[in-house]
Protein backbone atom coordinates (compact mmCIF):
# COMPACT_ATOMS: atom_id res chain seq x y z
CA UNK A 1 0.00 0.00 0.00
CA UNK A 2 2.82 2.44 0.88
CA UNK A 3 4.42 1.89 -2.53
CA UNK A 4 1.09 2.69 -4.25
CA UNK A 5 0.77 5.93 -2.25
CA UNK A 6 4.32 7.02 -3.12
CA UNK A 7 3.69 6.34 -6.82
CA UNK A 8 0.52 8.47 -6.68
CA UNK A 9 2.45 11.30 -4.99
CA UNK A 10 5.17 11.14 -7.68
CA UNK A 11 2.53 11.18 -10.45
CA UNK A 12 0.76 14.15 -8.88
CA UNK A 13 4.09 15.97 -8.56
CA UNK A 14 4.82 15.20 -12.21
CA UNK A 15 1.41 16.48 -13.36
CA UNK A 16 1.82 19.66 -11.30
CA UNK A 17 5.33 20.21 -12.71
CA UNK A 18 4.02 19.84 -16.27
CA UNK A 19 1.05 22.15 -15.62
CA UNK A 20 3.33 24.75 -14.01
CA UNK A 21 5.48 24.63 -17.15
CA UNK A 22 2.59 25.33 -19.50
CA UNK A 23 1.44 21.83 -20.45
CA UNK A 24 -2.15 20.73 -20.85
CA UNK A 25 -2.62 17.25 -19.40
CA UNK A 26 -4.60 15.00 -21.74
CA UNK A 27 -5.96 11.89 -20.03
CA UNK A 28 -7.06 9.25 -22.51
CA UNK A 29 -10.07 7.32 -21.26
CA UNK A 30 -12.82 5.28 -22.85
CA UNK A 31 -15.07 5.72 -19.80
CA UNK A 32 -15.05 9.41 -18.93
CA UNK A 33 -14.45 11.91 -21.69
CA UNK A 34 -15.21 15.50 -22.56
CA UNK A 35 -13.91 15.40 -26.12
CA UNK A 36 -12.32 13.39 -28.89
CA UNK A 37 -8.53 13.32 -29.20
CA UNK A 38 -8.78 15.33 -32.45
CA UNK A 39 -10.48 18.19 -30.57
CA UNK A 40 -7.52 18.84 -28.25
CA UNK A 41 -5.86 22.23 -28.74
CA UNK A 42 -2.42 21.41 -30.18
CA UNK A 43 -1.34 25.07 -30.08
CA UNK A 44 -0.61 24.49 -26.38
CA UNK A 45 2.04 22.07 -25.14
CA UNK A 46 0.37 18.76 -24.27
CA UNK A 47 1.23 15.65 -22.30
CA UNK A 48 -0.67 12.56 -23.47
CA UNK A 49 -1.39 10.23 -20.55
CA UNK A 50 -2.56 6.64 -20.83
CA UNK A 51 -3.40 4.36 -17.92
CA UNK A 52 -2.96 0.63 -17.53
CA UNK A 53 -5.10 -1.76 -19.53
CA UNK A 54 -6.74 -3.17 -16.44
CA UNK A 55 -7.48 -0.05 -14.38
CA UNK A 56 -6.89 2.93 -16.66
CA UNK A 57 -5.89 6.22 -15.04
CA UNK A 58 -6.64 6.86 -11.39
CA UNK A 59 -9.51 9.09 -10.29
CA UNK A 60 -6.96 11.53 -8.82
CA UNK A 61 -5.10 11.72 -12.14
CA UNK A 62 -8.31 12.26 -14.11
CA UNK A 63 -9.28 15.12 -11.77
CA UNK A 64 -5.91 16.86 -12.39
CA UNK A 65 -6.18 16.57 -16.17
CA UNK A 66 -6.94 19.50 -18.44
CA UNK A 67 -8.78 17.29 -20.94
CA UNK A 68 -10.28 13.83 -20.77
CA UNK A 69 -10.19 12.61 -24.33
CA UNK A 70 -11.44 9.56 -26.18
CA UNK A 71 -9.96 7.82 -29.20
CA UNK A 72 -12.83 6.89 -31.52
CA UNK A 73 -13.44 3.15 -31.76
CA UNK A 74 -15.90 1.29 -33.92
CA UNK A 75 -17.28 -2.21 -33.69
CA UNK A 76 -17.73 -4.40 -30.65
CA UNK A 77 -14.56 -3.54 -28.71
CA UNK A 78 -14.85 -1.15 -25.79
CA UNK A 79 -11.24 0.08 -25.87
CA UNK A 80 -7.79 -0.39 -27.40
CA UNK A 81 -4.87 -1.89 -25.51
CA UNK A 82 -2.27 0.52 -24.11
CA UNK A 83 0.30 0.20 -26.91
CA UNK A 84 -2.36 0.69 -29.60
CA UNK A 85 -3.79 3.71 -27.75
CA UNK A 86 -0.31 5.22 -27.49
CA UNK A 87 0.42 4.62 -31.17
CA UNK A 88 -2.91 6.07 -32.35
CA UNK A 89 -2.71 9.14 -30.09
CA UNK A 90 0.91 9.94 -31.03
CA UNK A 91 0.24 9.38 -34.74
CA UNK A 92 -2.92 11.50 -34.65
CA UNK A 93 -1.20 14.34 -32.78
CA UNK A 94 1.87 14.29 -35.05
CA UNK A 95 -0.33 14.27 -38.16
CA UNK A 96 -2.12 17.38 -36.90
CA UNK A 97 1.17 19.09 -35.98
CA UNK A 98 2.65 18.44 -39.43
CA UNK A 99 -0.41 19.99 -41.09
CA UNK A 100 -0.30 23.04 -38.81
CA UNK A 101 1.88 26.13 -38.90
CA UNK A 102 3.20 25.39 -35.40
CA UNK A 103 7.00 25.44 -35.05
CA UNK A 104 7.22 22.14 -33.17
CA UNK A 105 10.63 20.85 -34.31
CA UNK A 106 13.76 21.07 -32.17
CA UNK A 107 16.33 23.65 -33.24
CA UNK A 108 20.01 22.76 -33.70
CA UNK A 109 20.98 23.81 -30.17
CA UNK A 110 18.20 21.68 -28.64
CA UNK A 111 19.23 18.67 -30.74
CA UNK A 112 22.87 19.06 -29.69
CA UNK A 113 21.90 19.48 -26.03
CA UNK A 114 19.86 16.26 -26.12
CA UNK A 115 22.65 14.35 -27.88
CA UNK A 116 25.18 15.51 -25.28
CA UNK A 117 22.85 14.51 -22.45
CA UNK A 118 22.80 10.94 -23.82
CA UNK A 119 26.60 10.62 -23.90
Amino acid sequence: MAQYISIIIILIDCVNYLKNNGYDIVALSHKNNDCLLEEINIFNKIALCIGSEENGLSKEFIELSTYIAKIPIYGHSESYNVSTSAAISIYSTMKRLRKSNINWKLNEDEILSLKLAWI
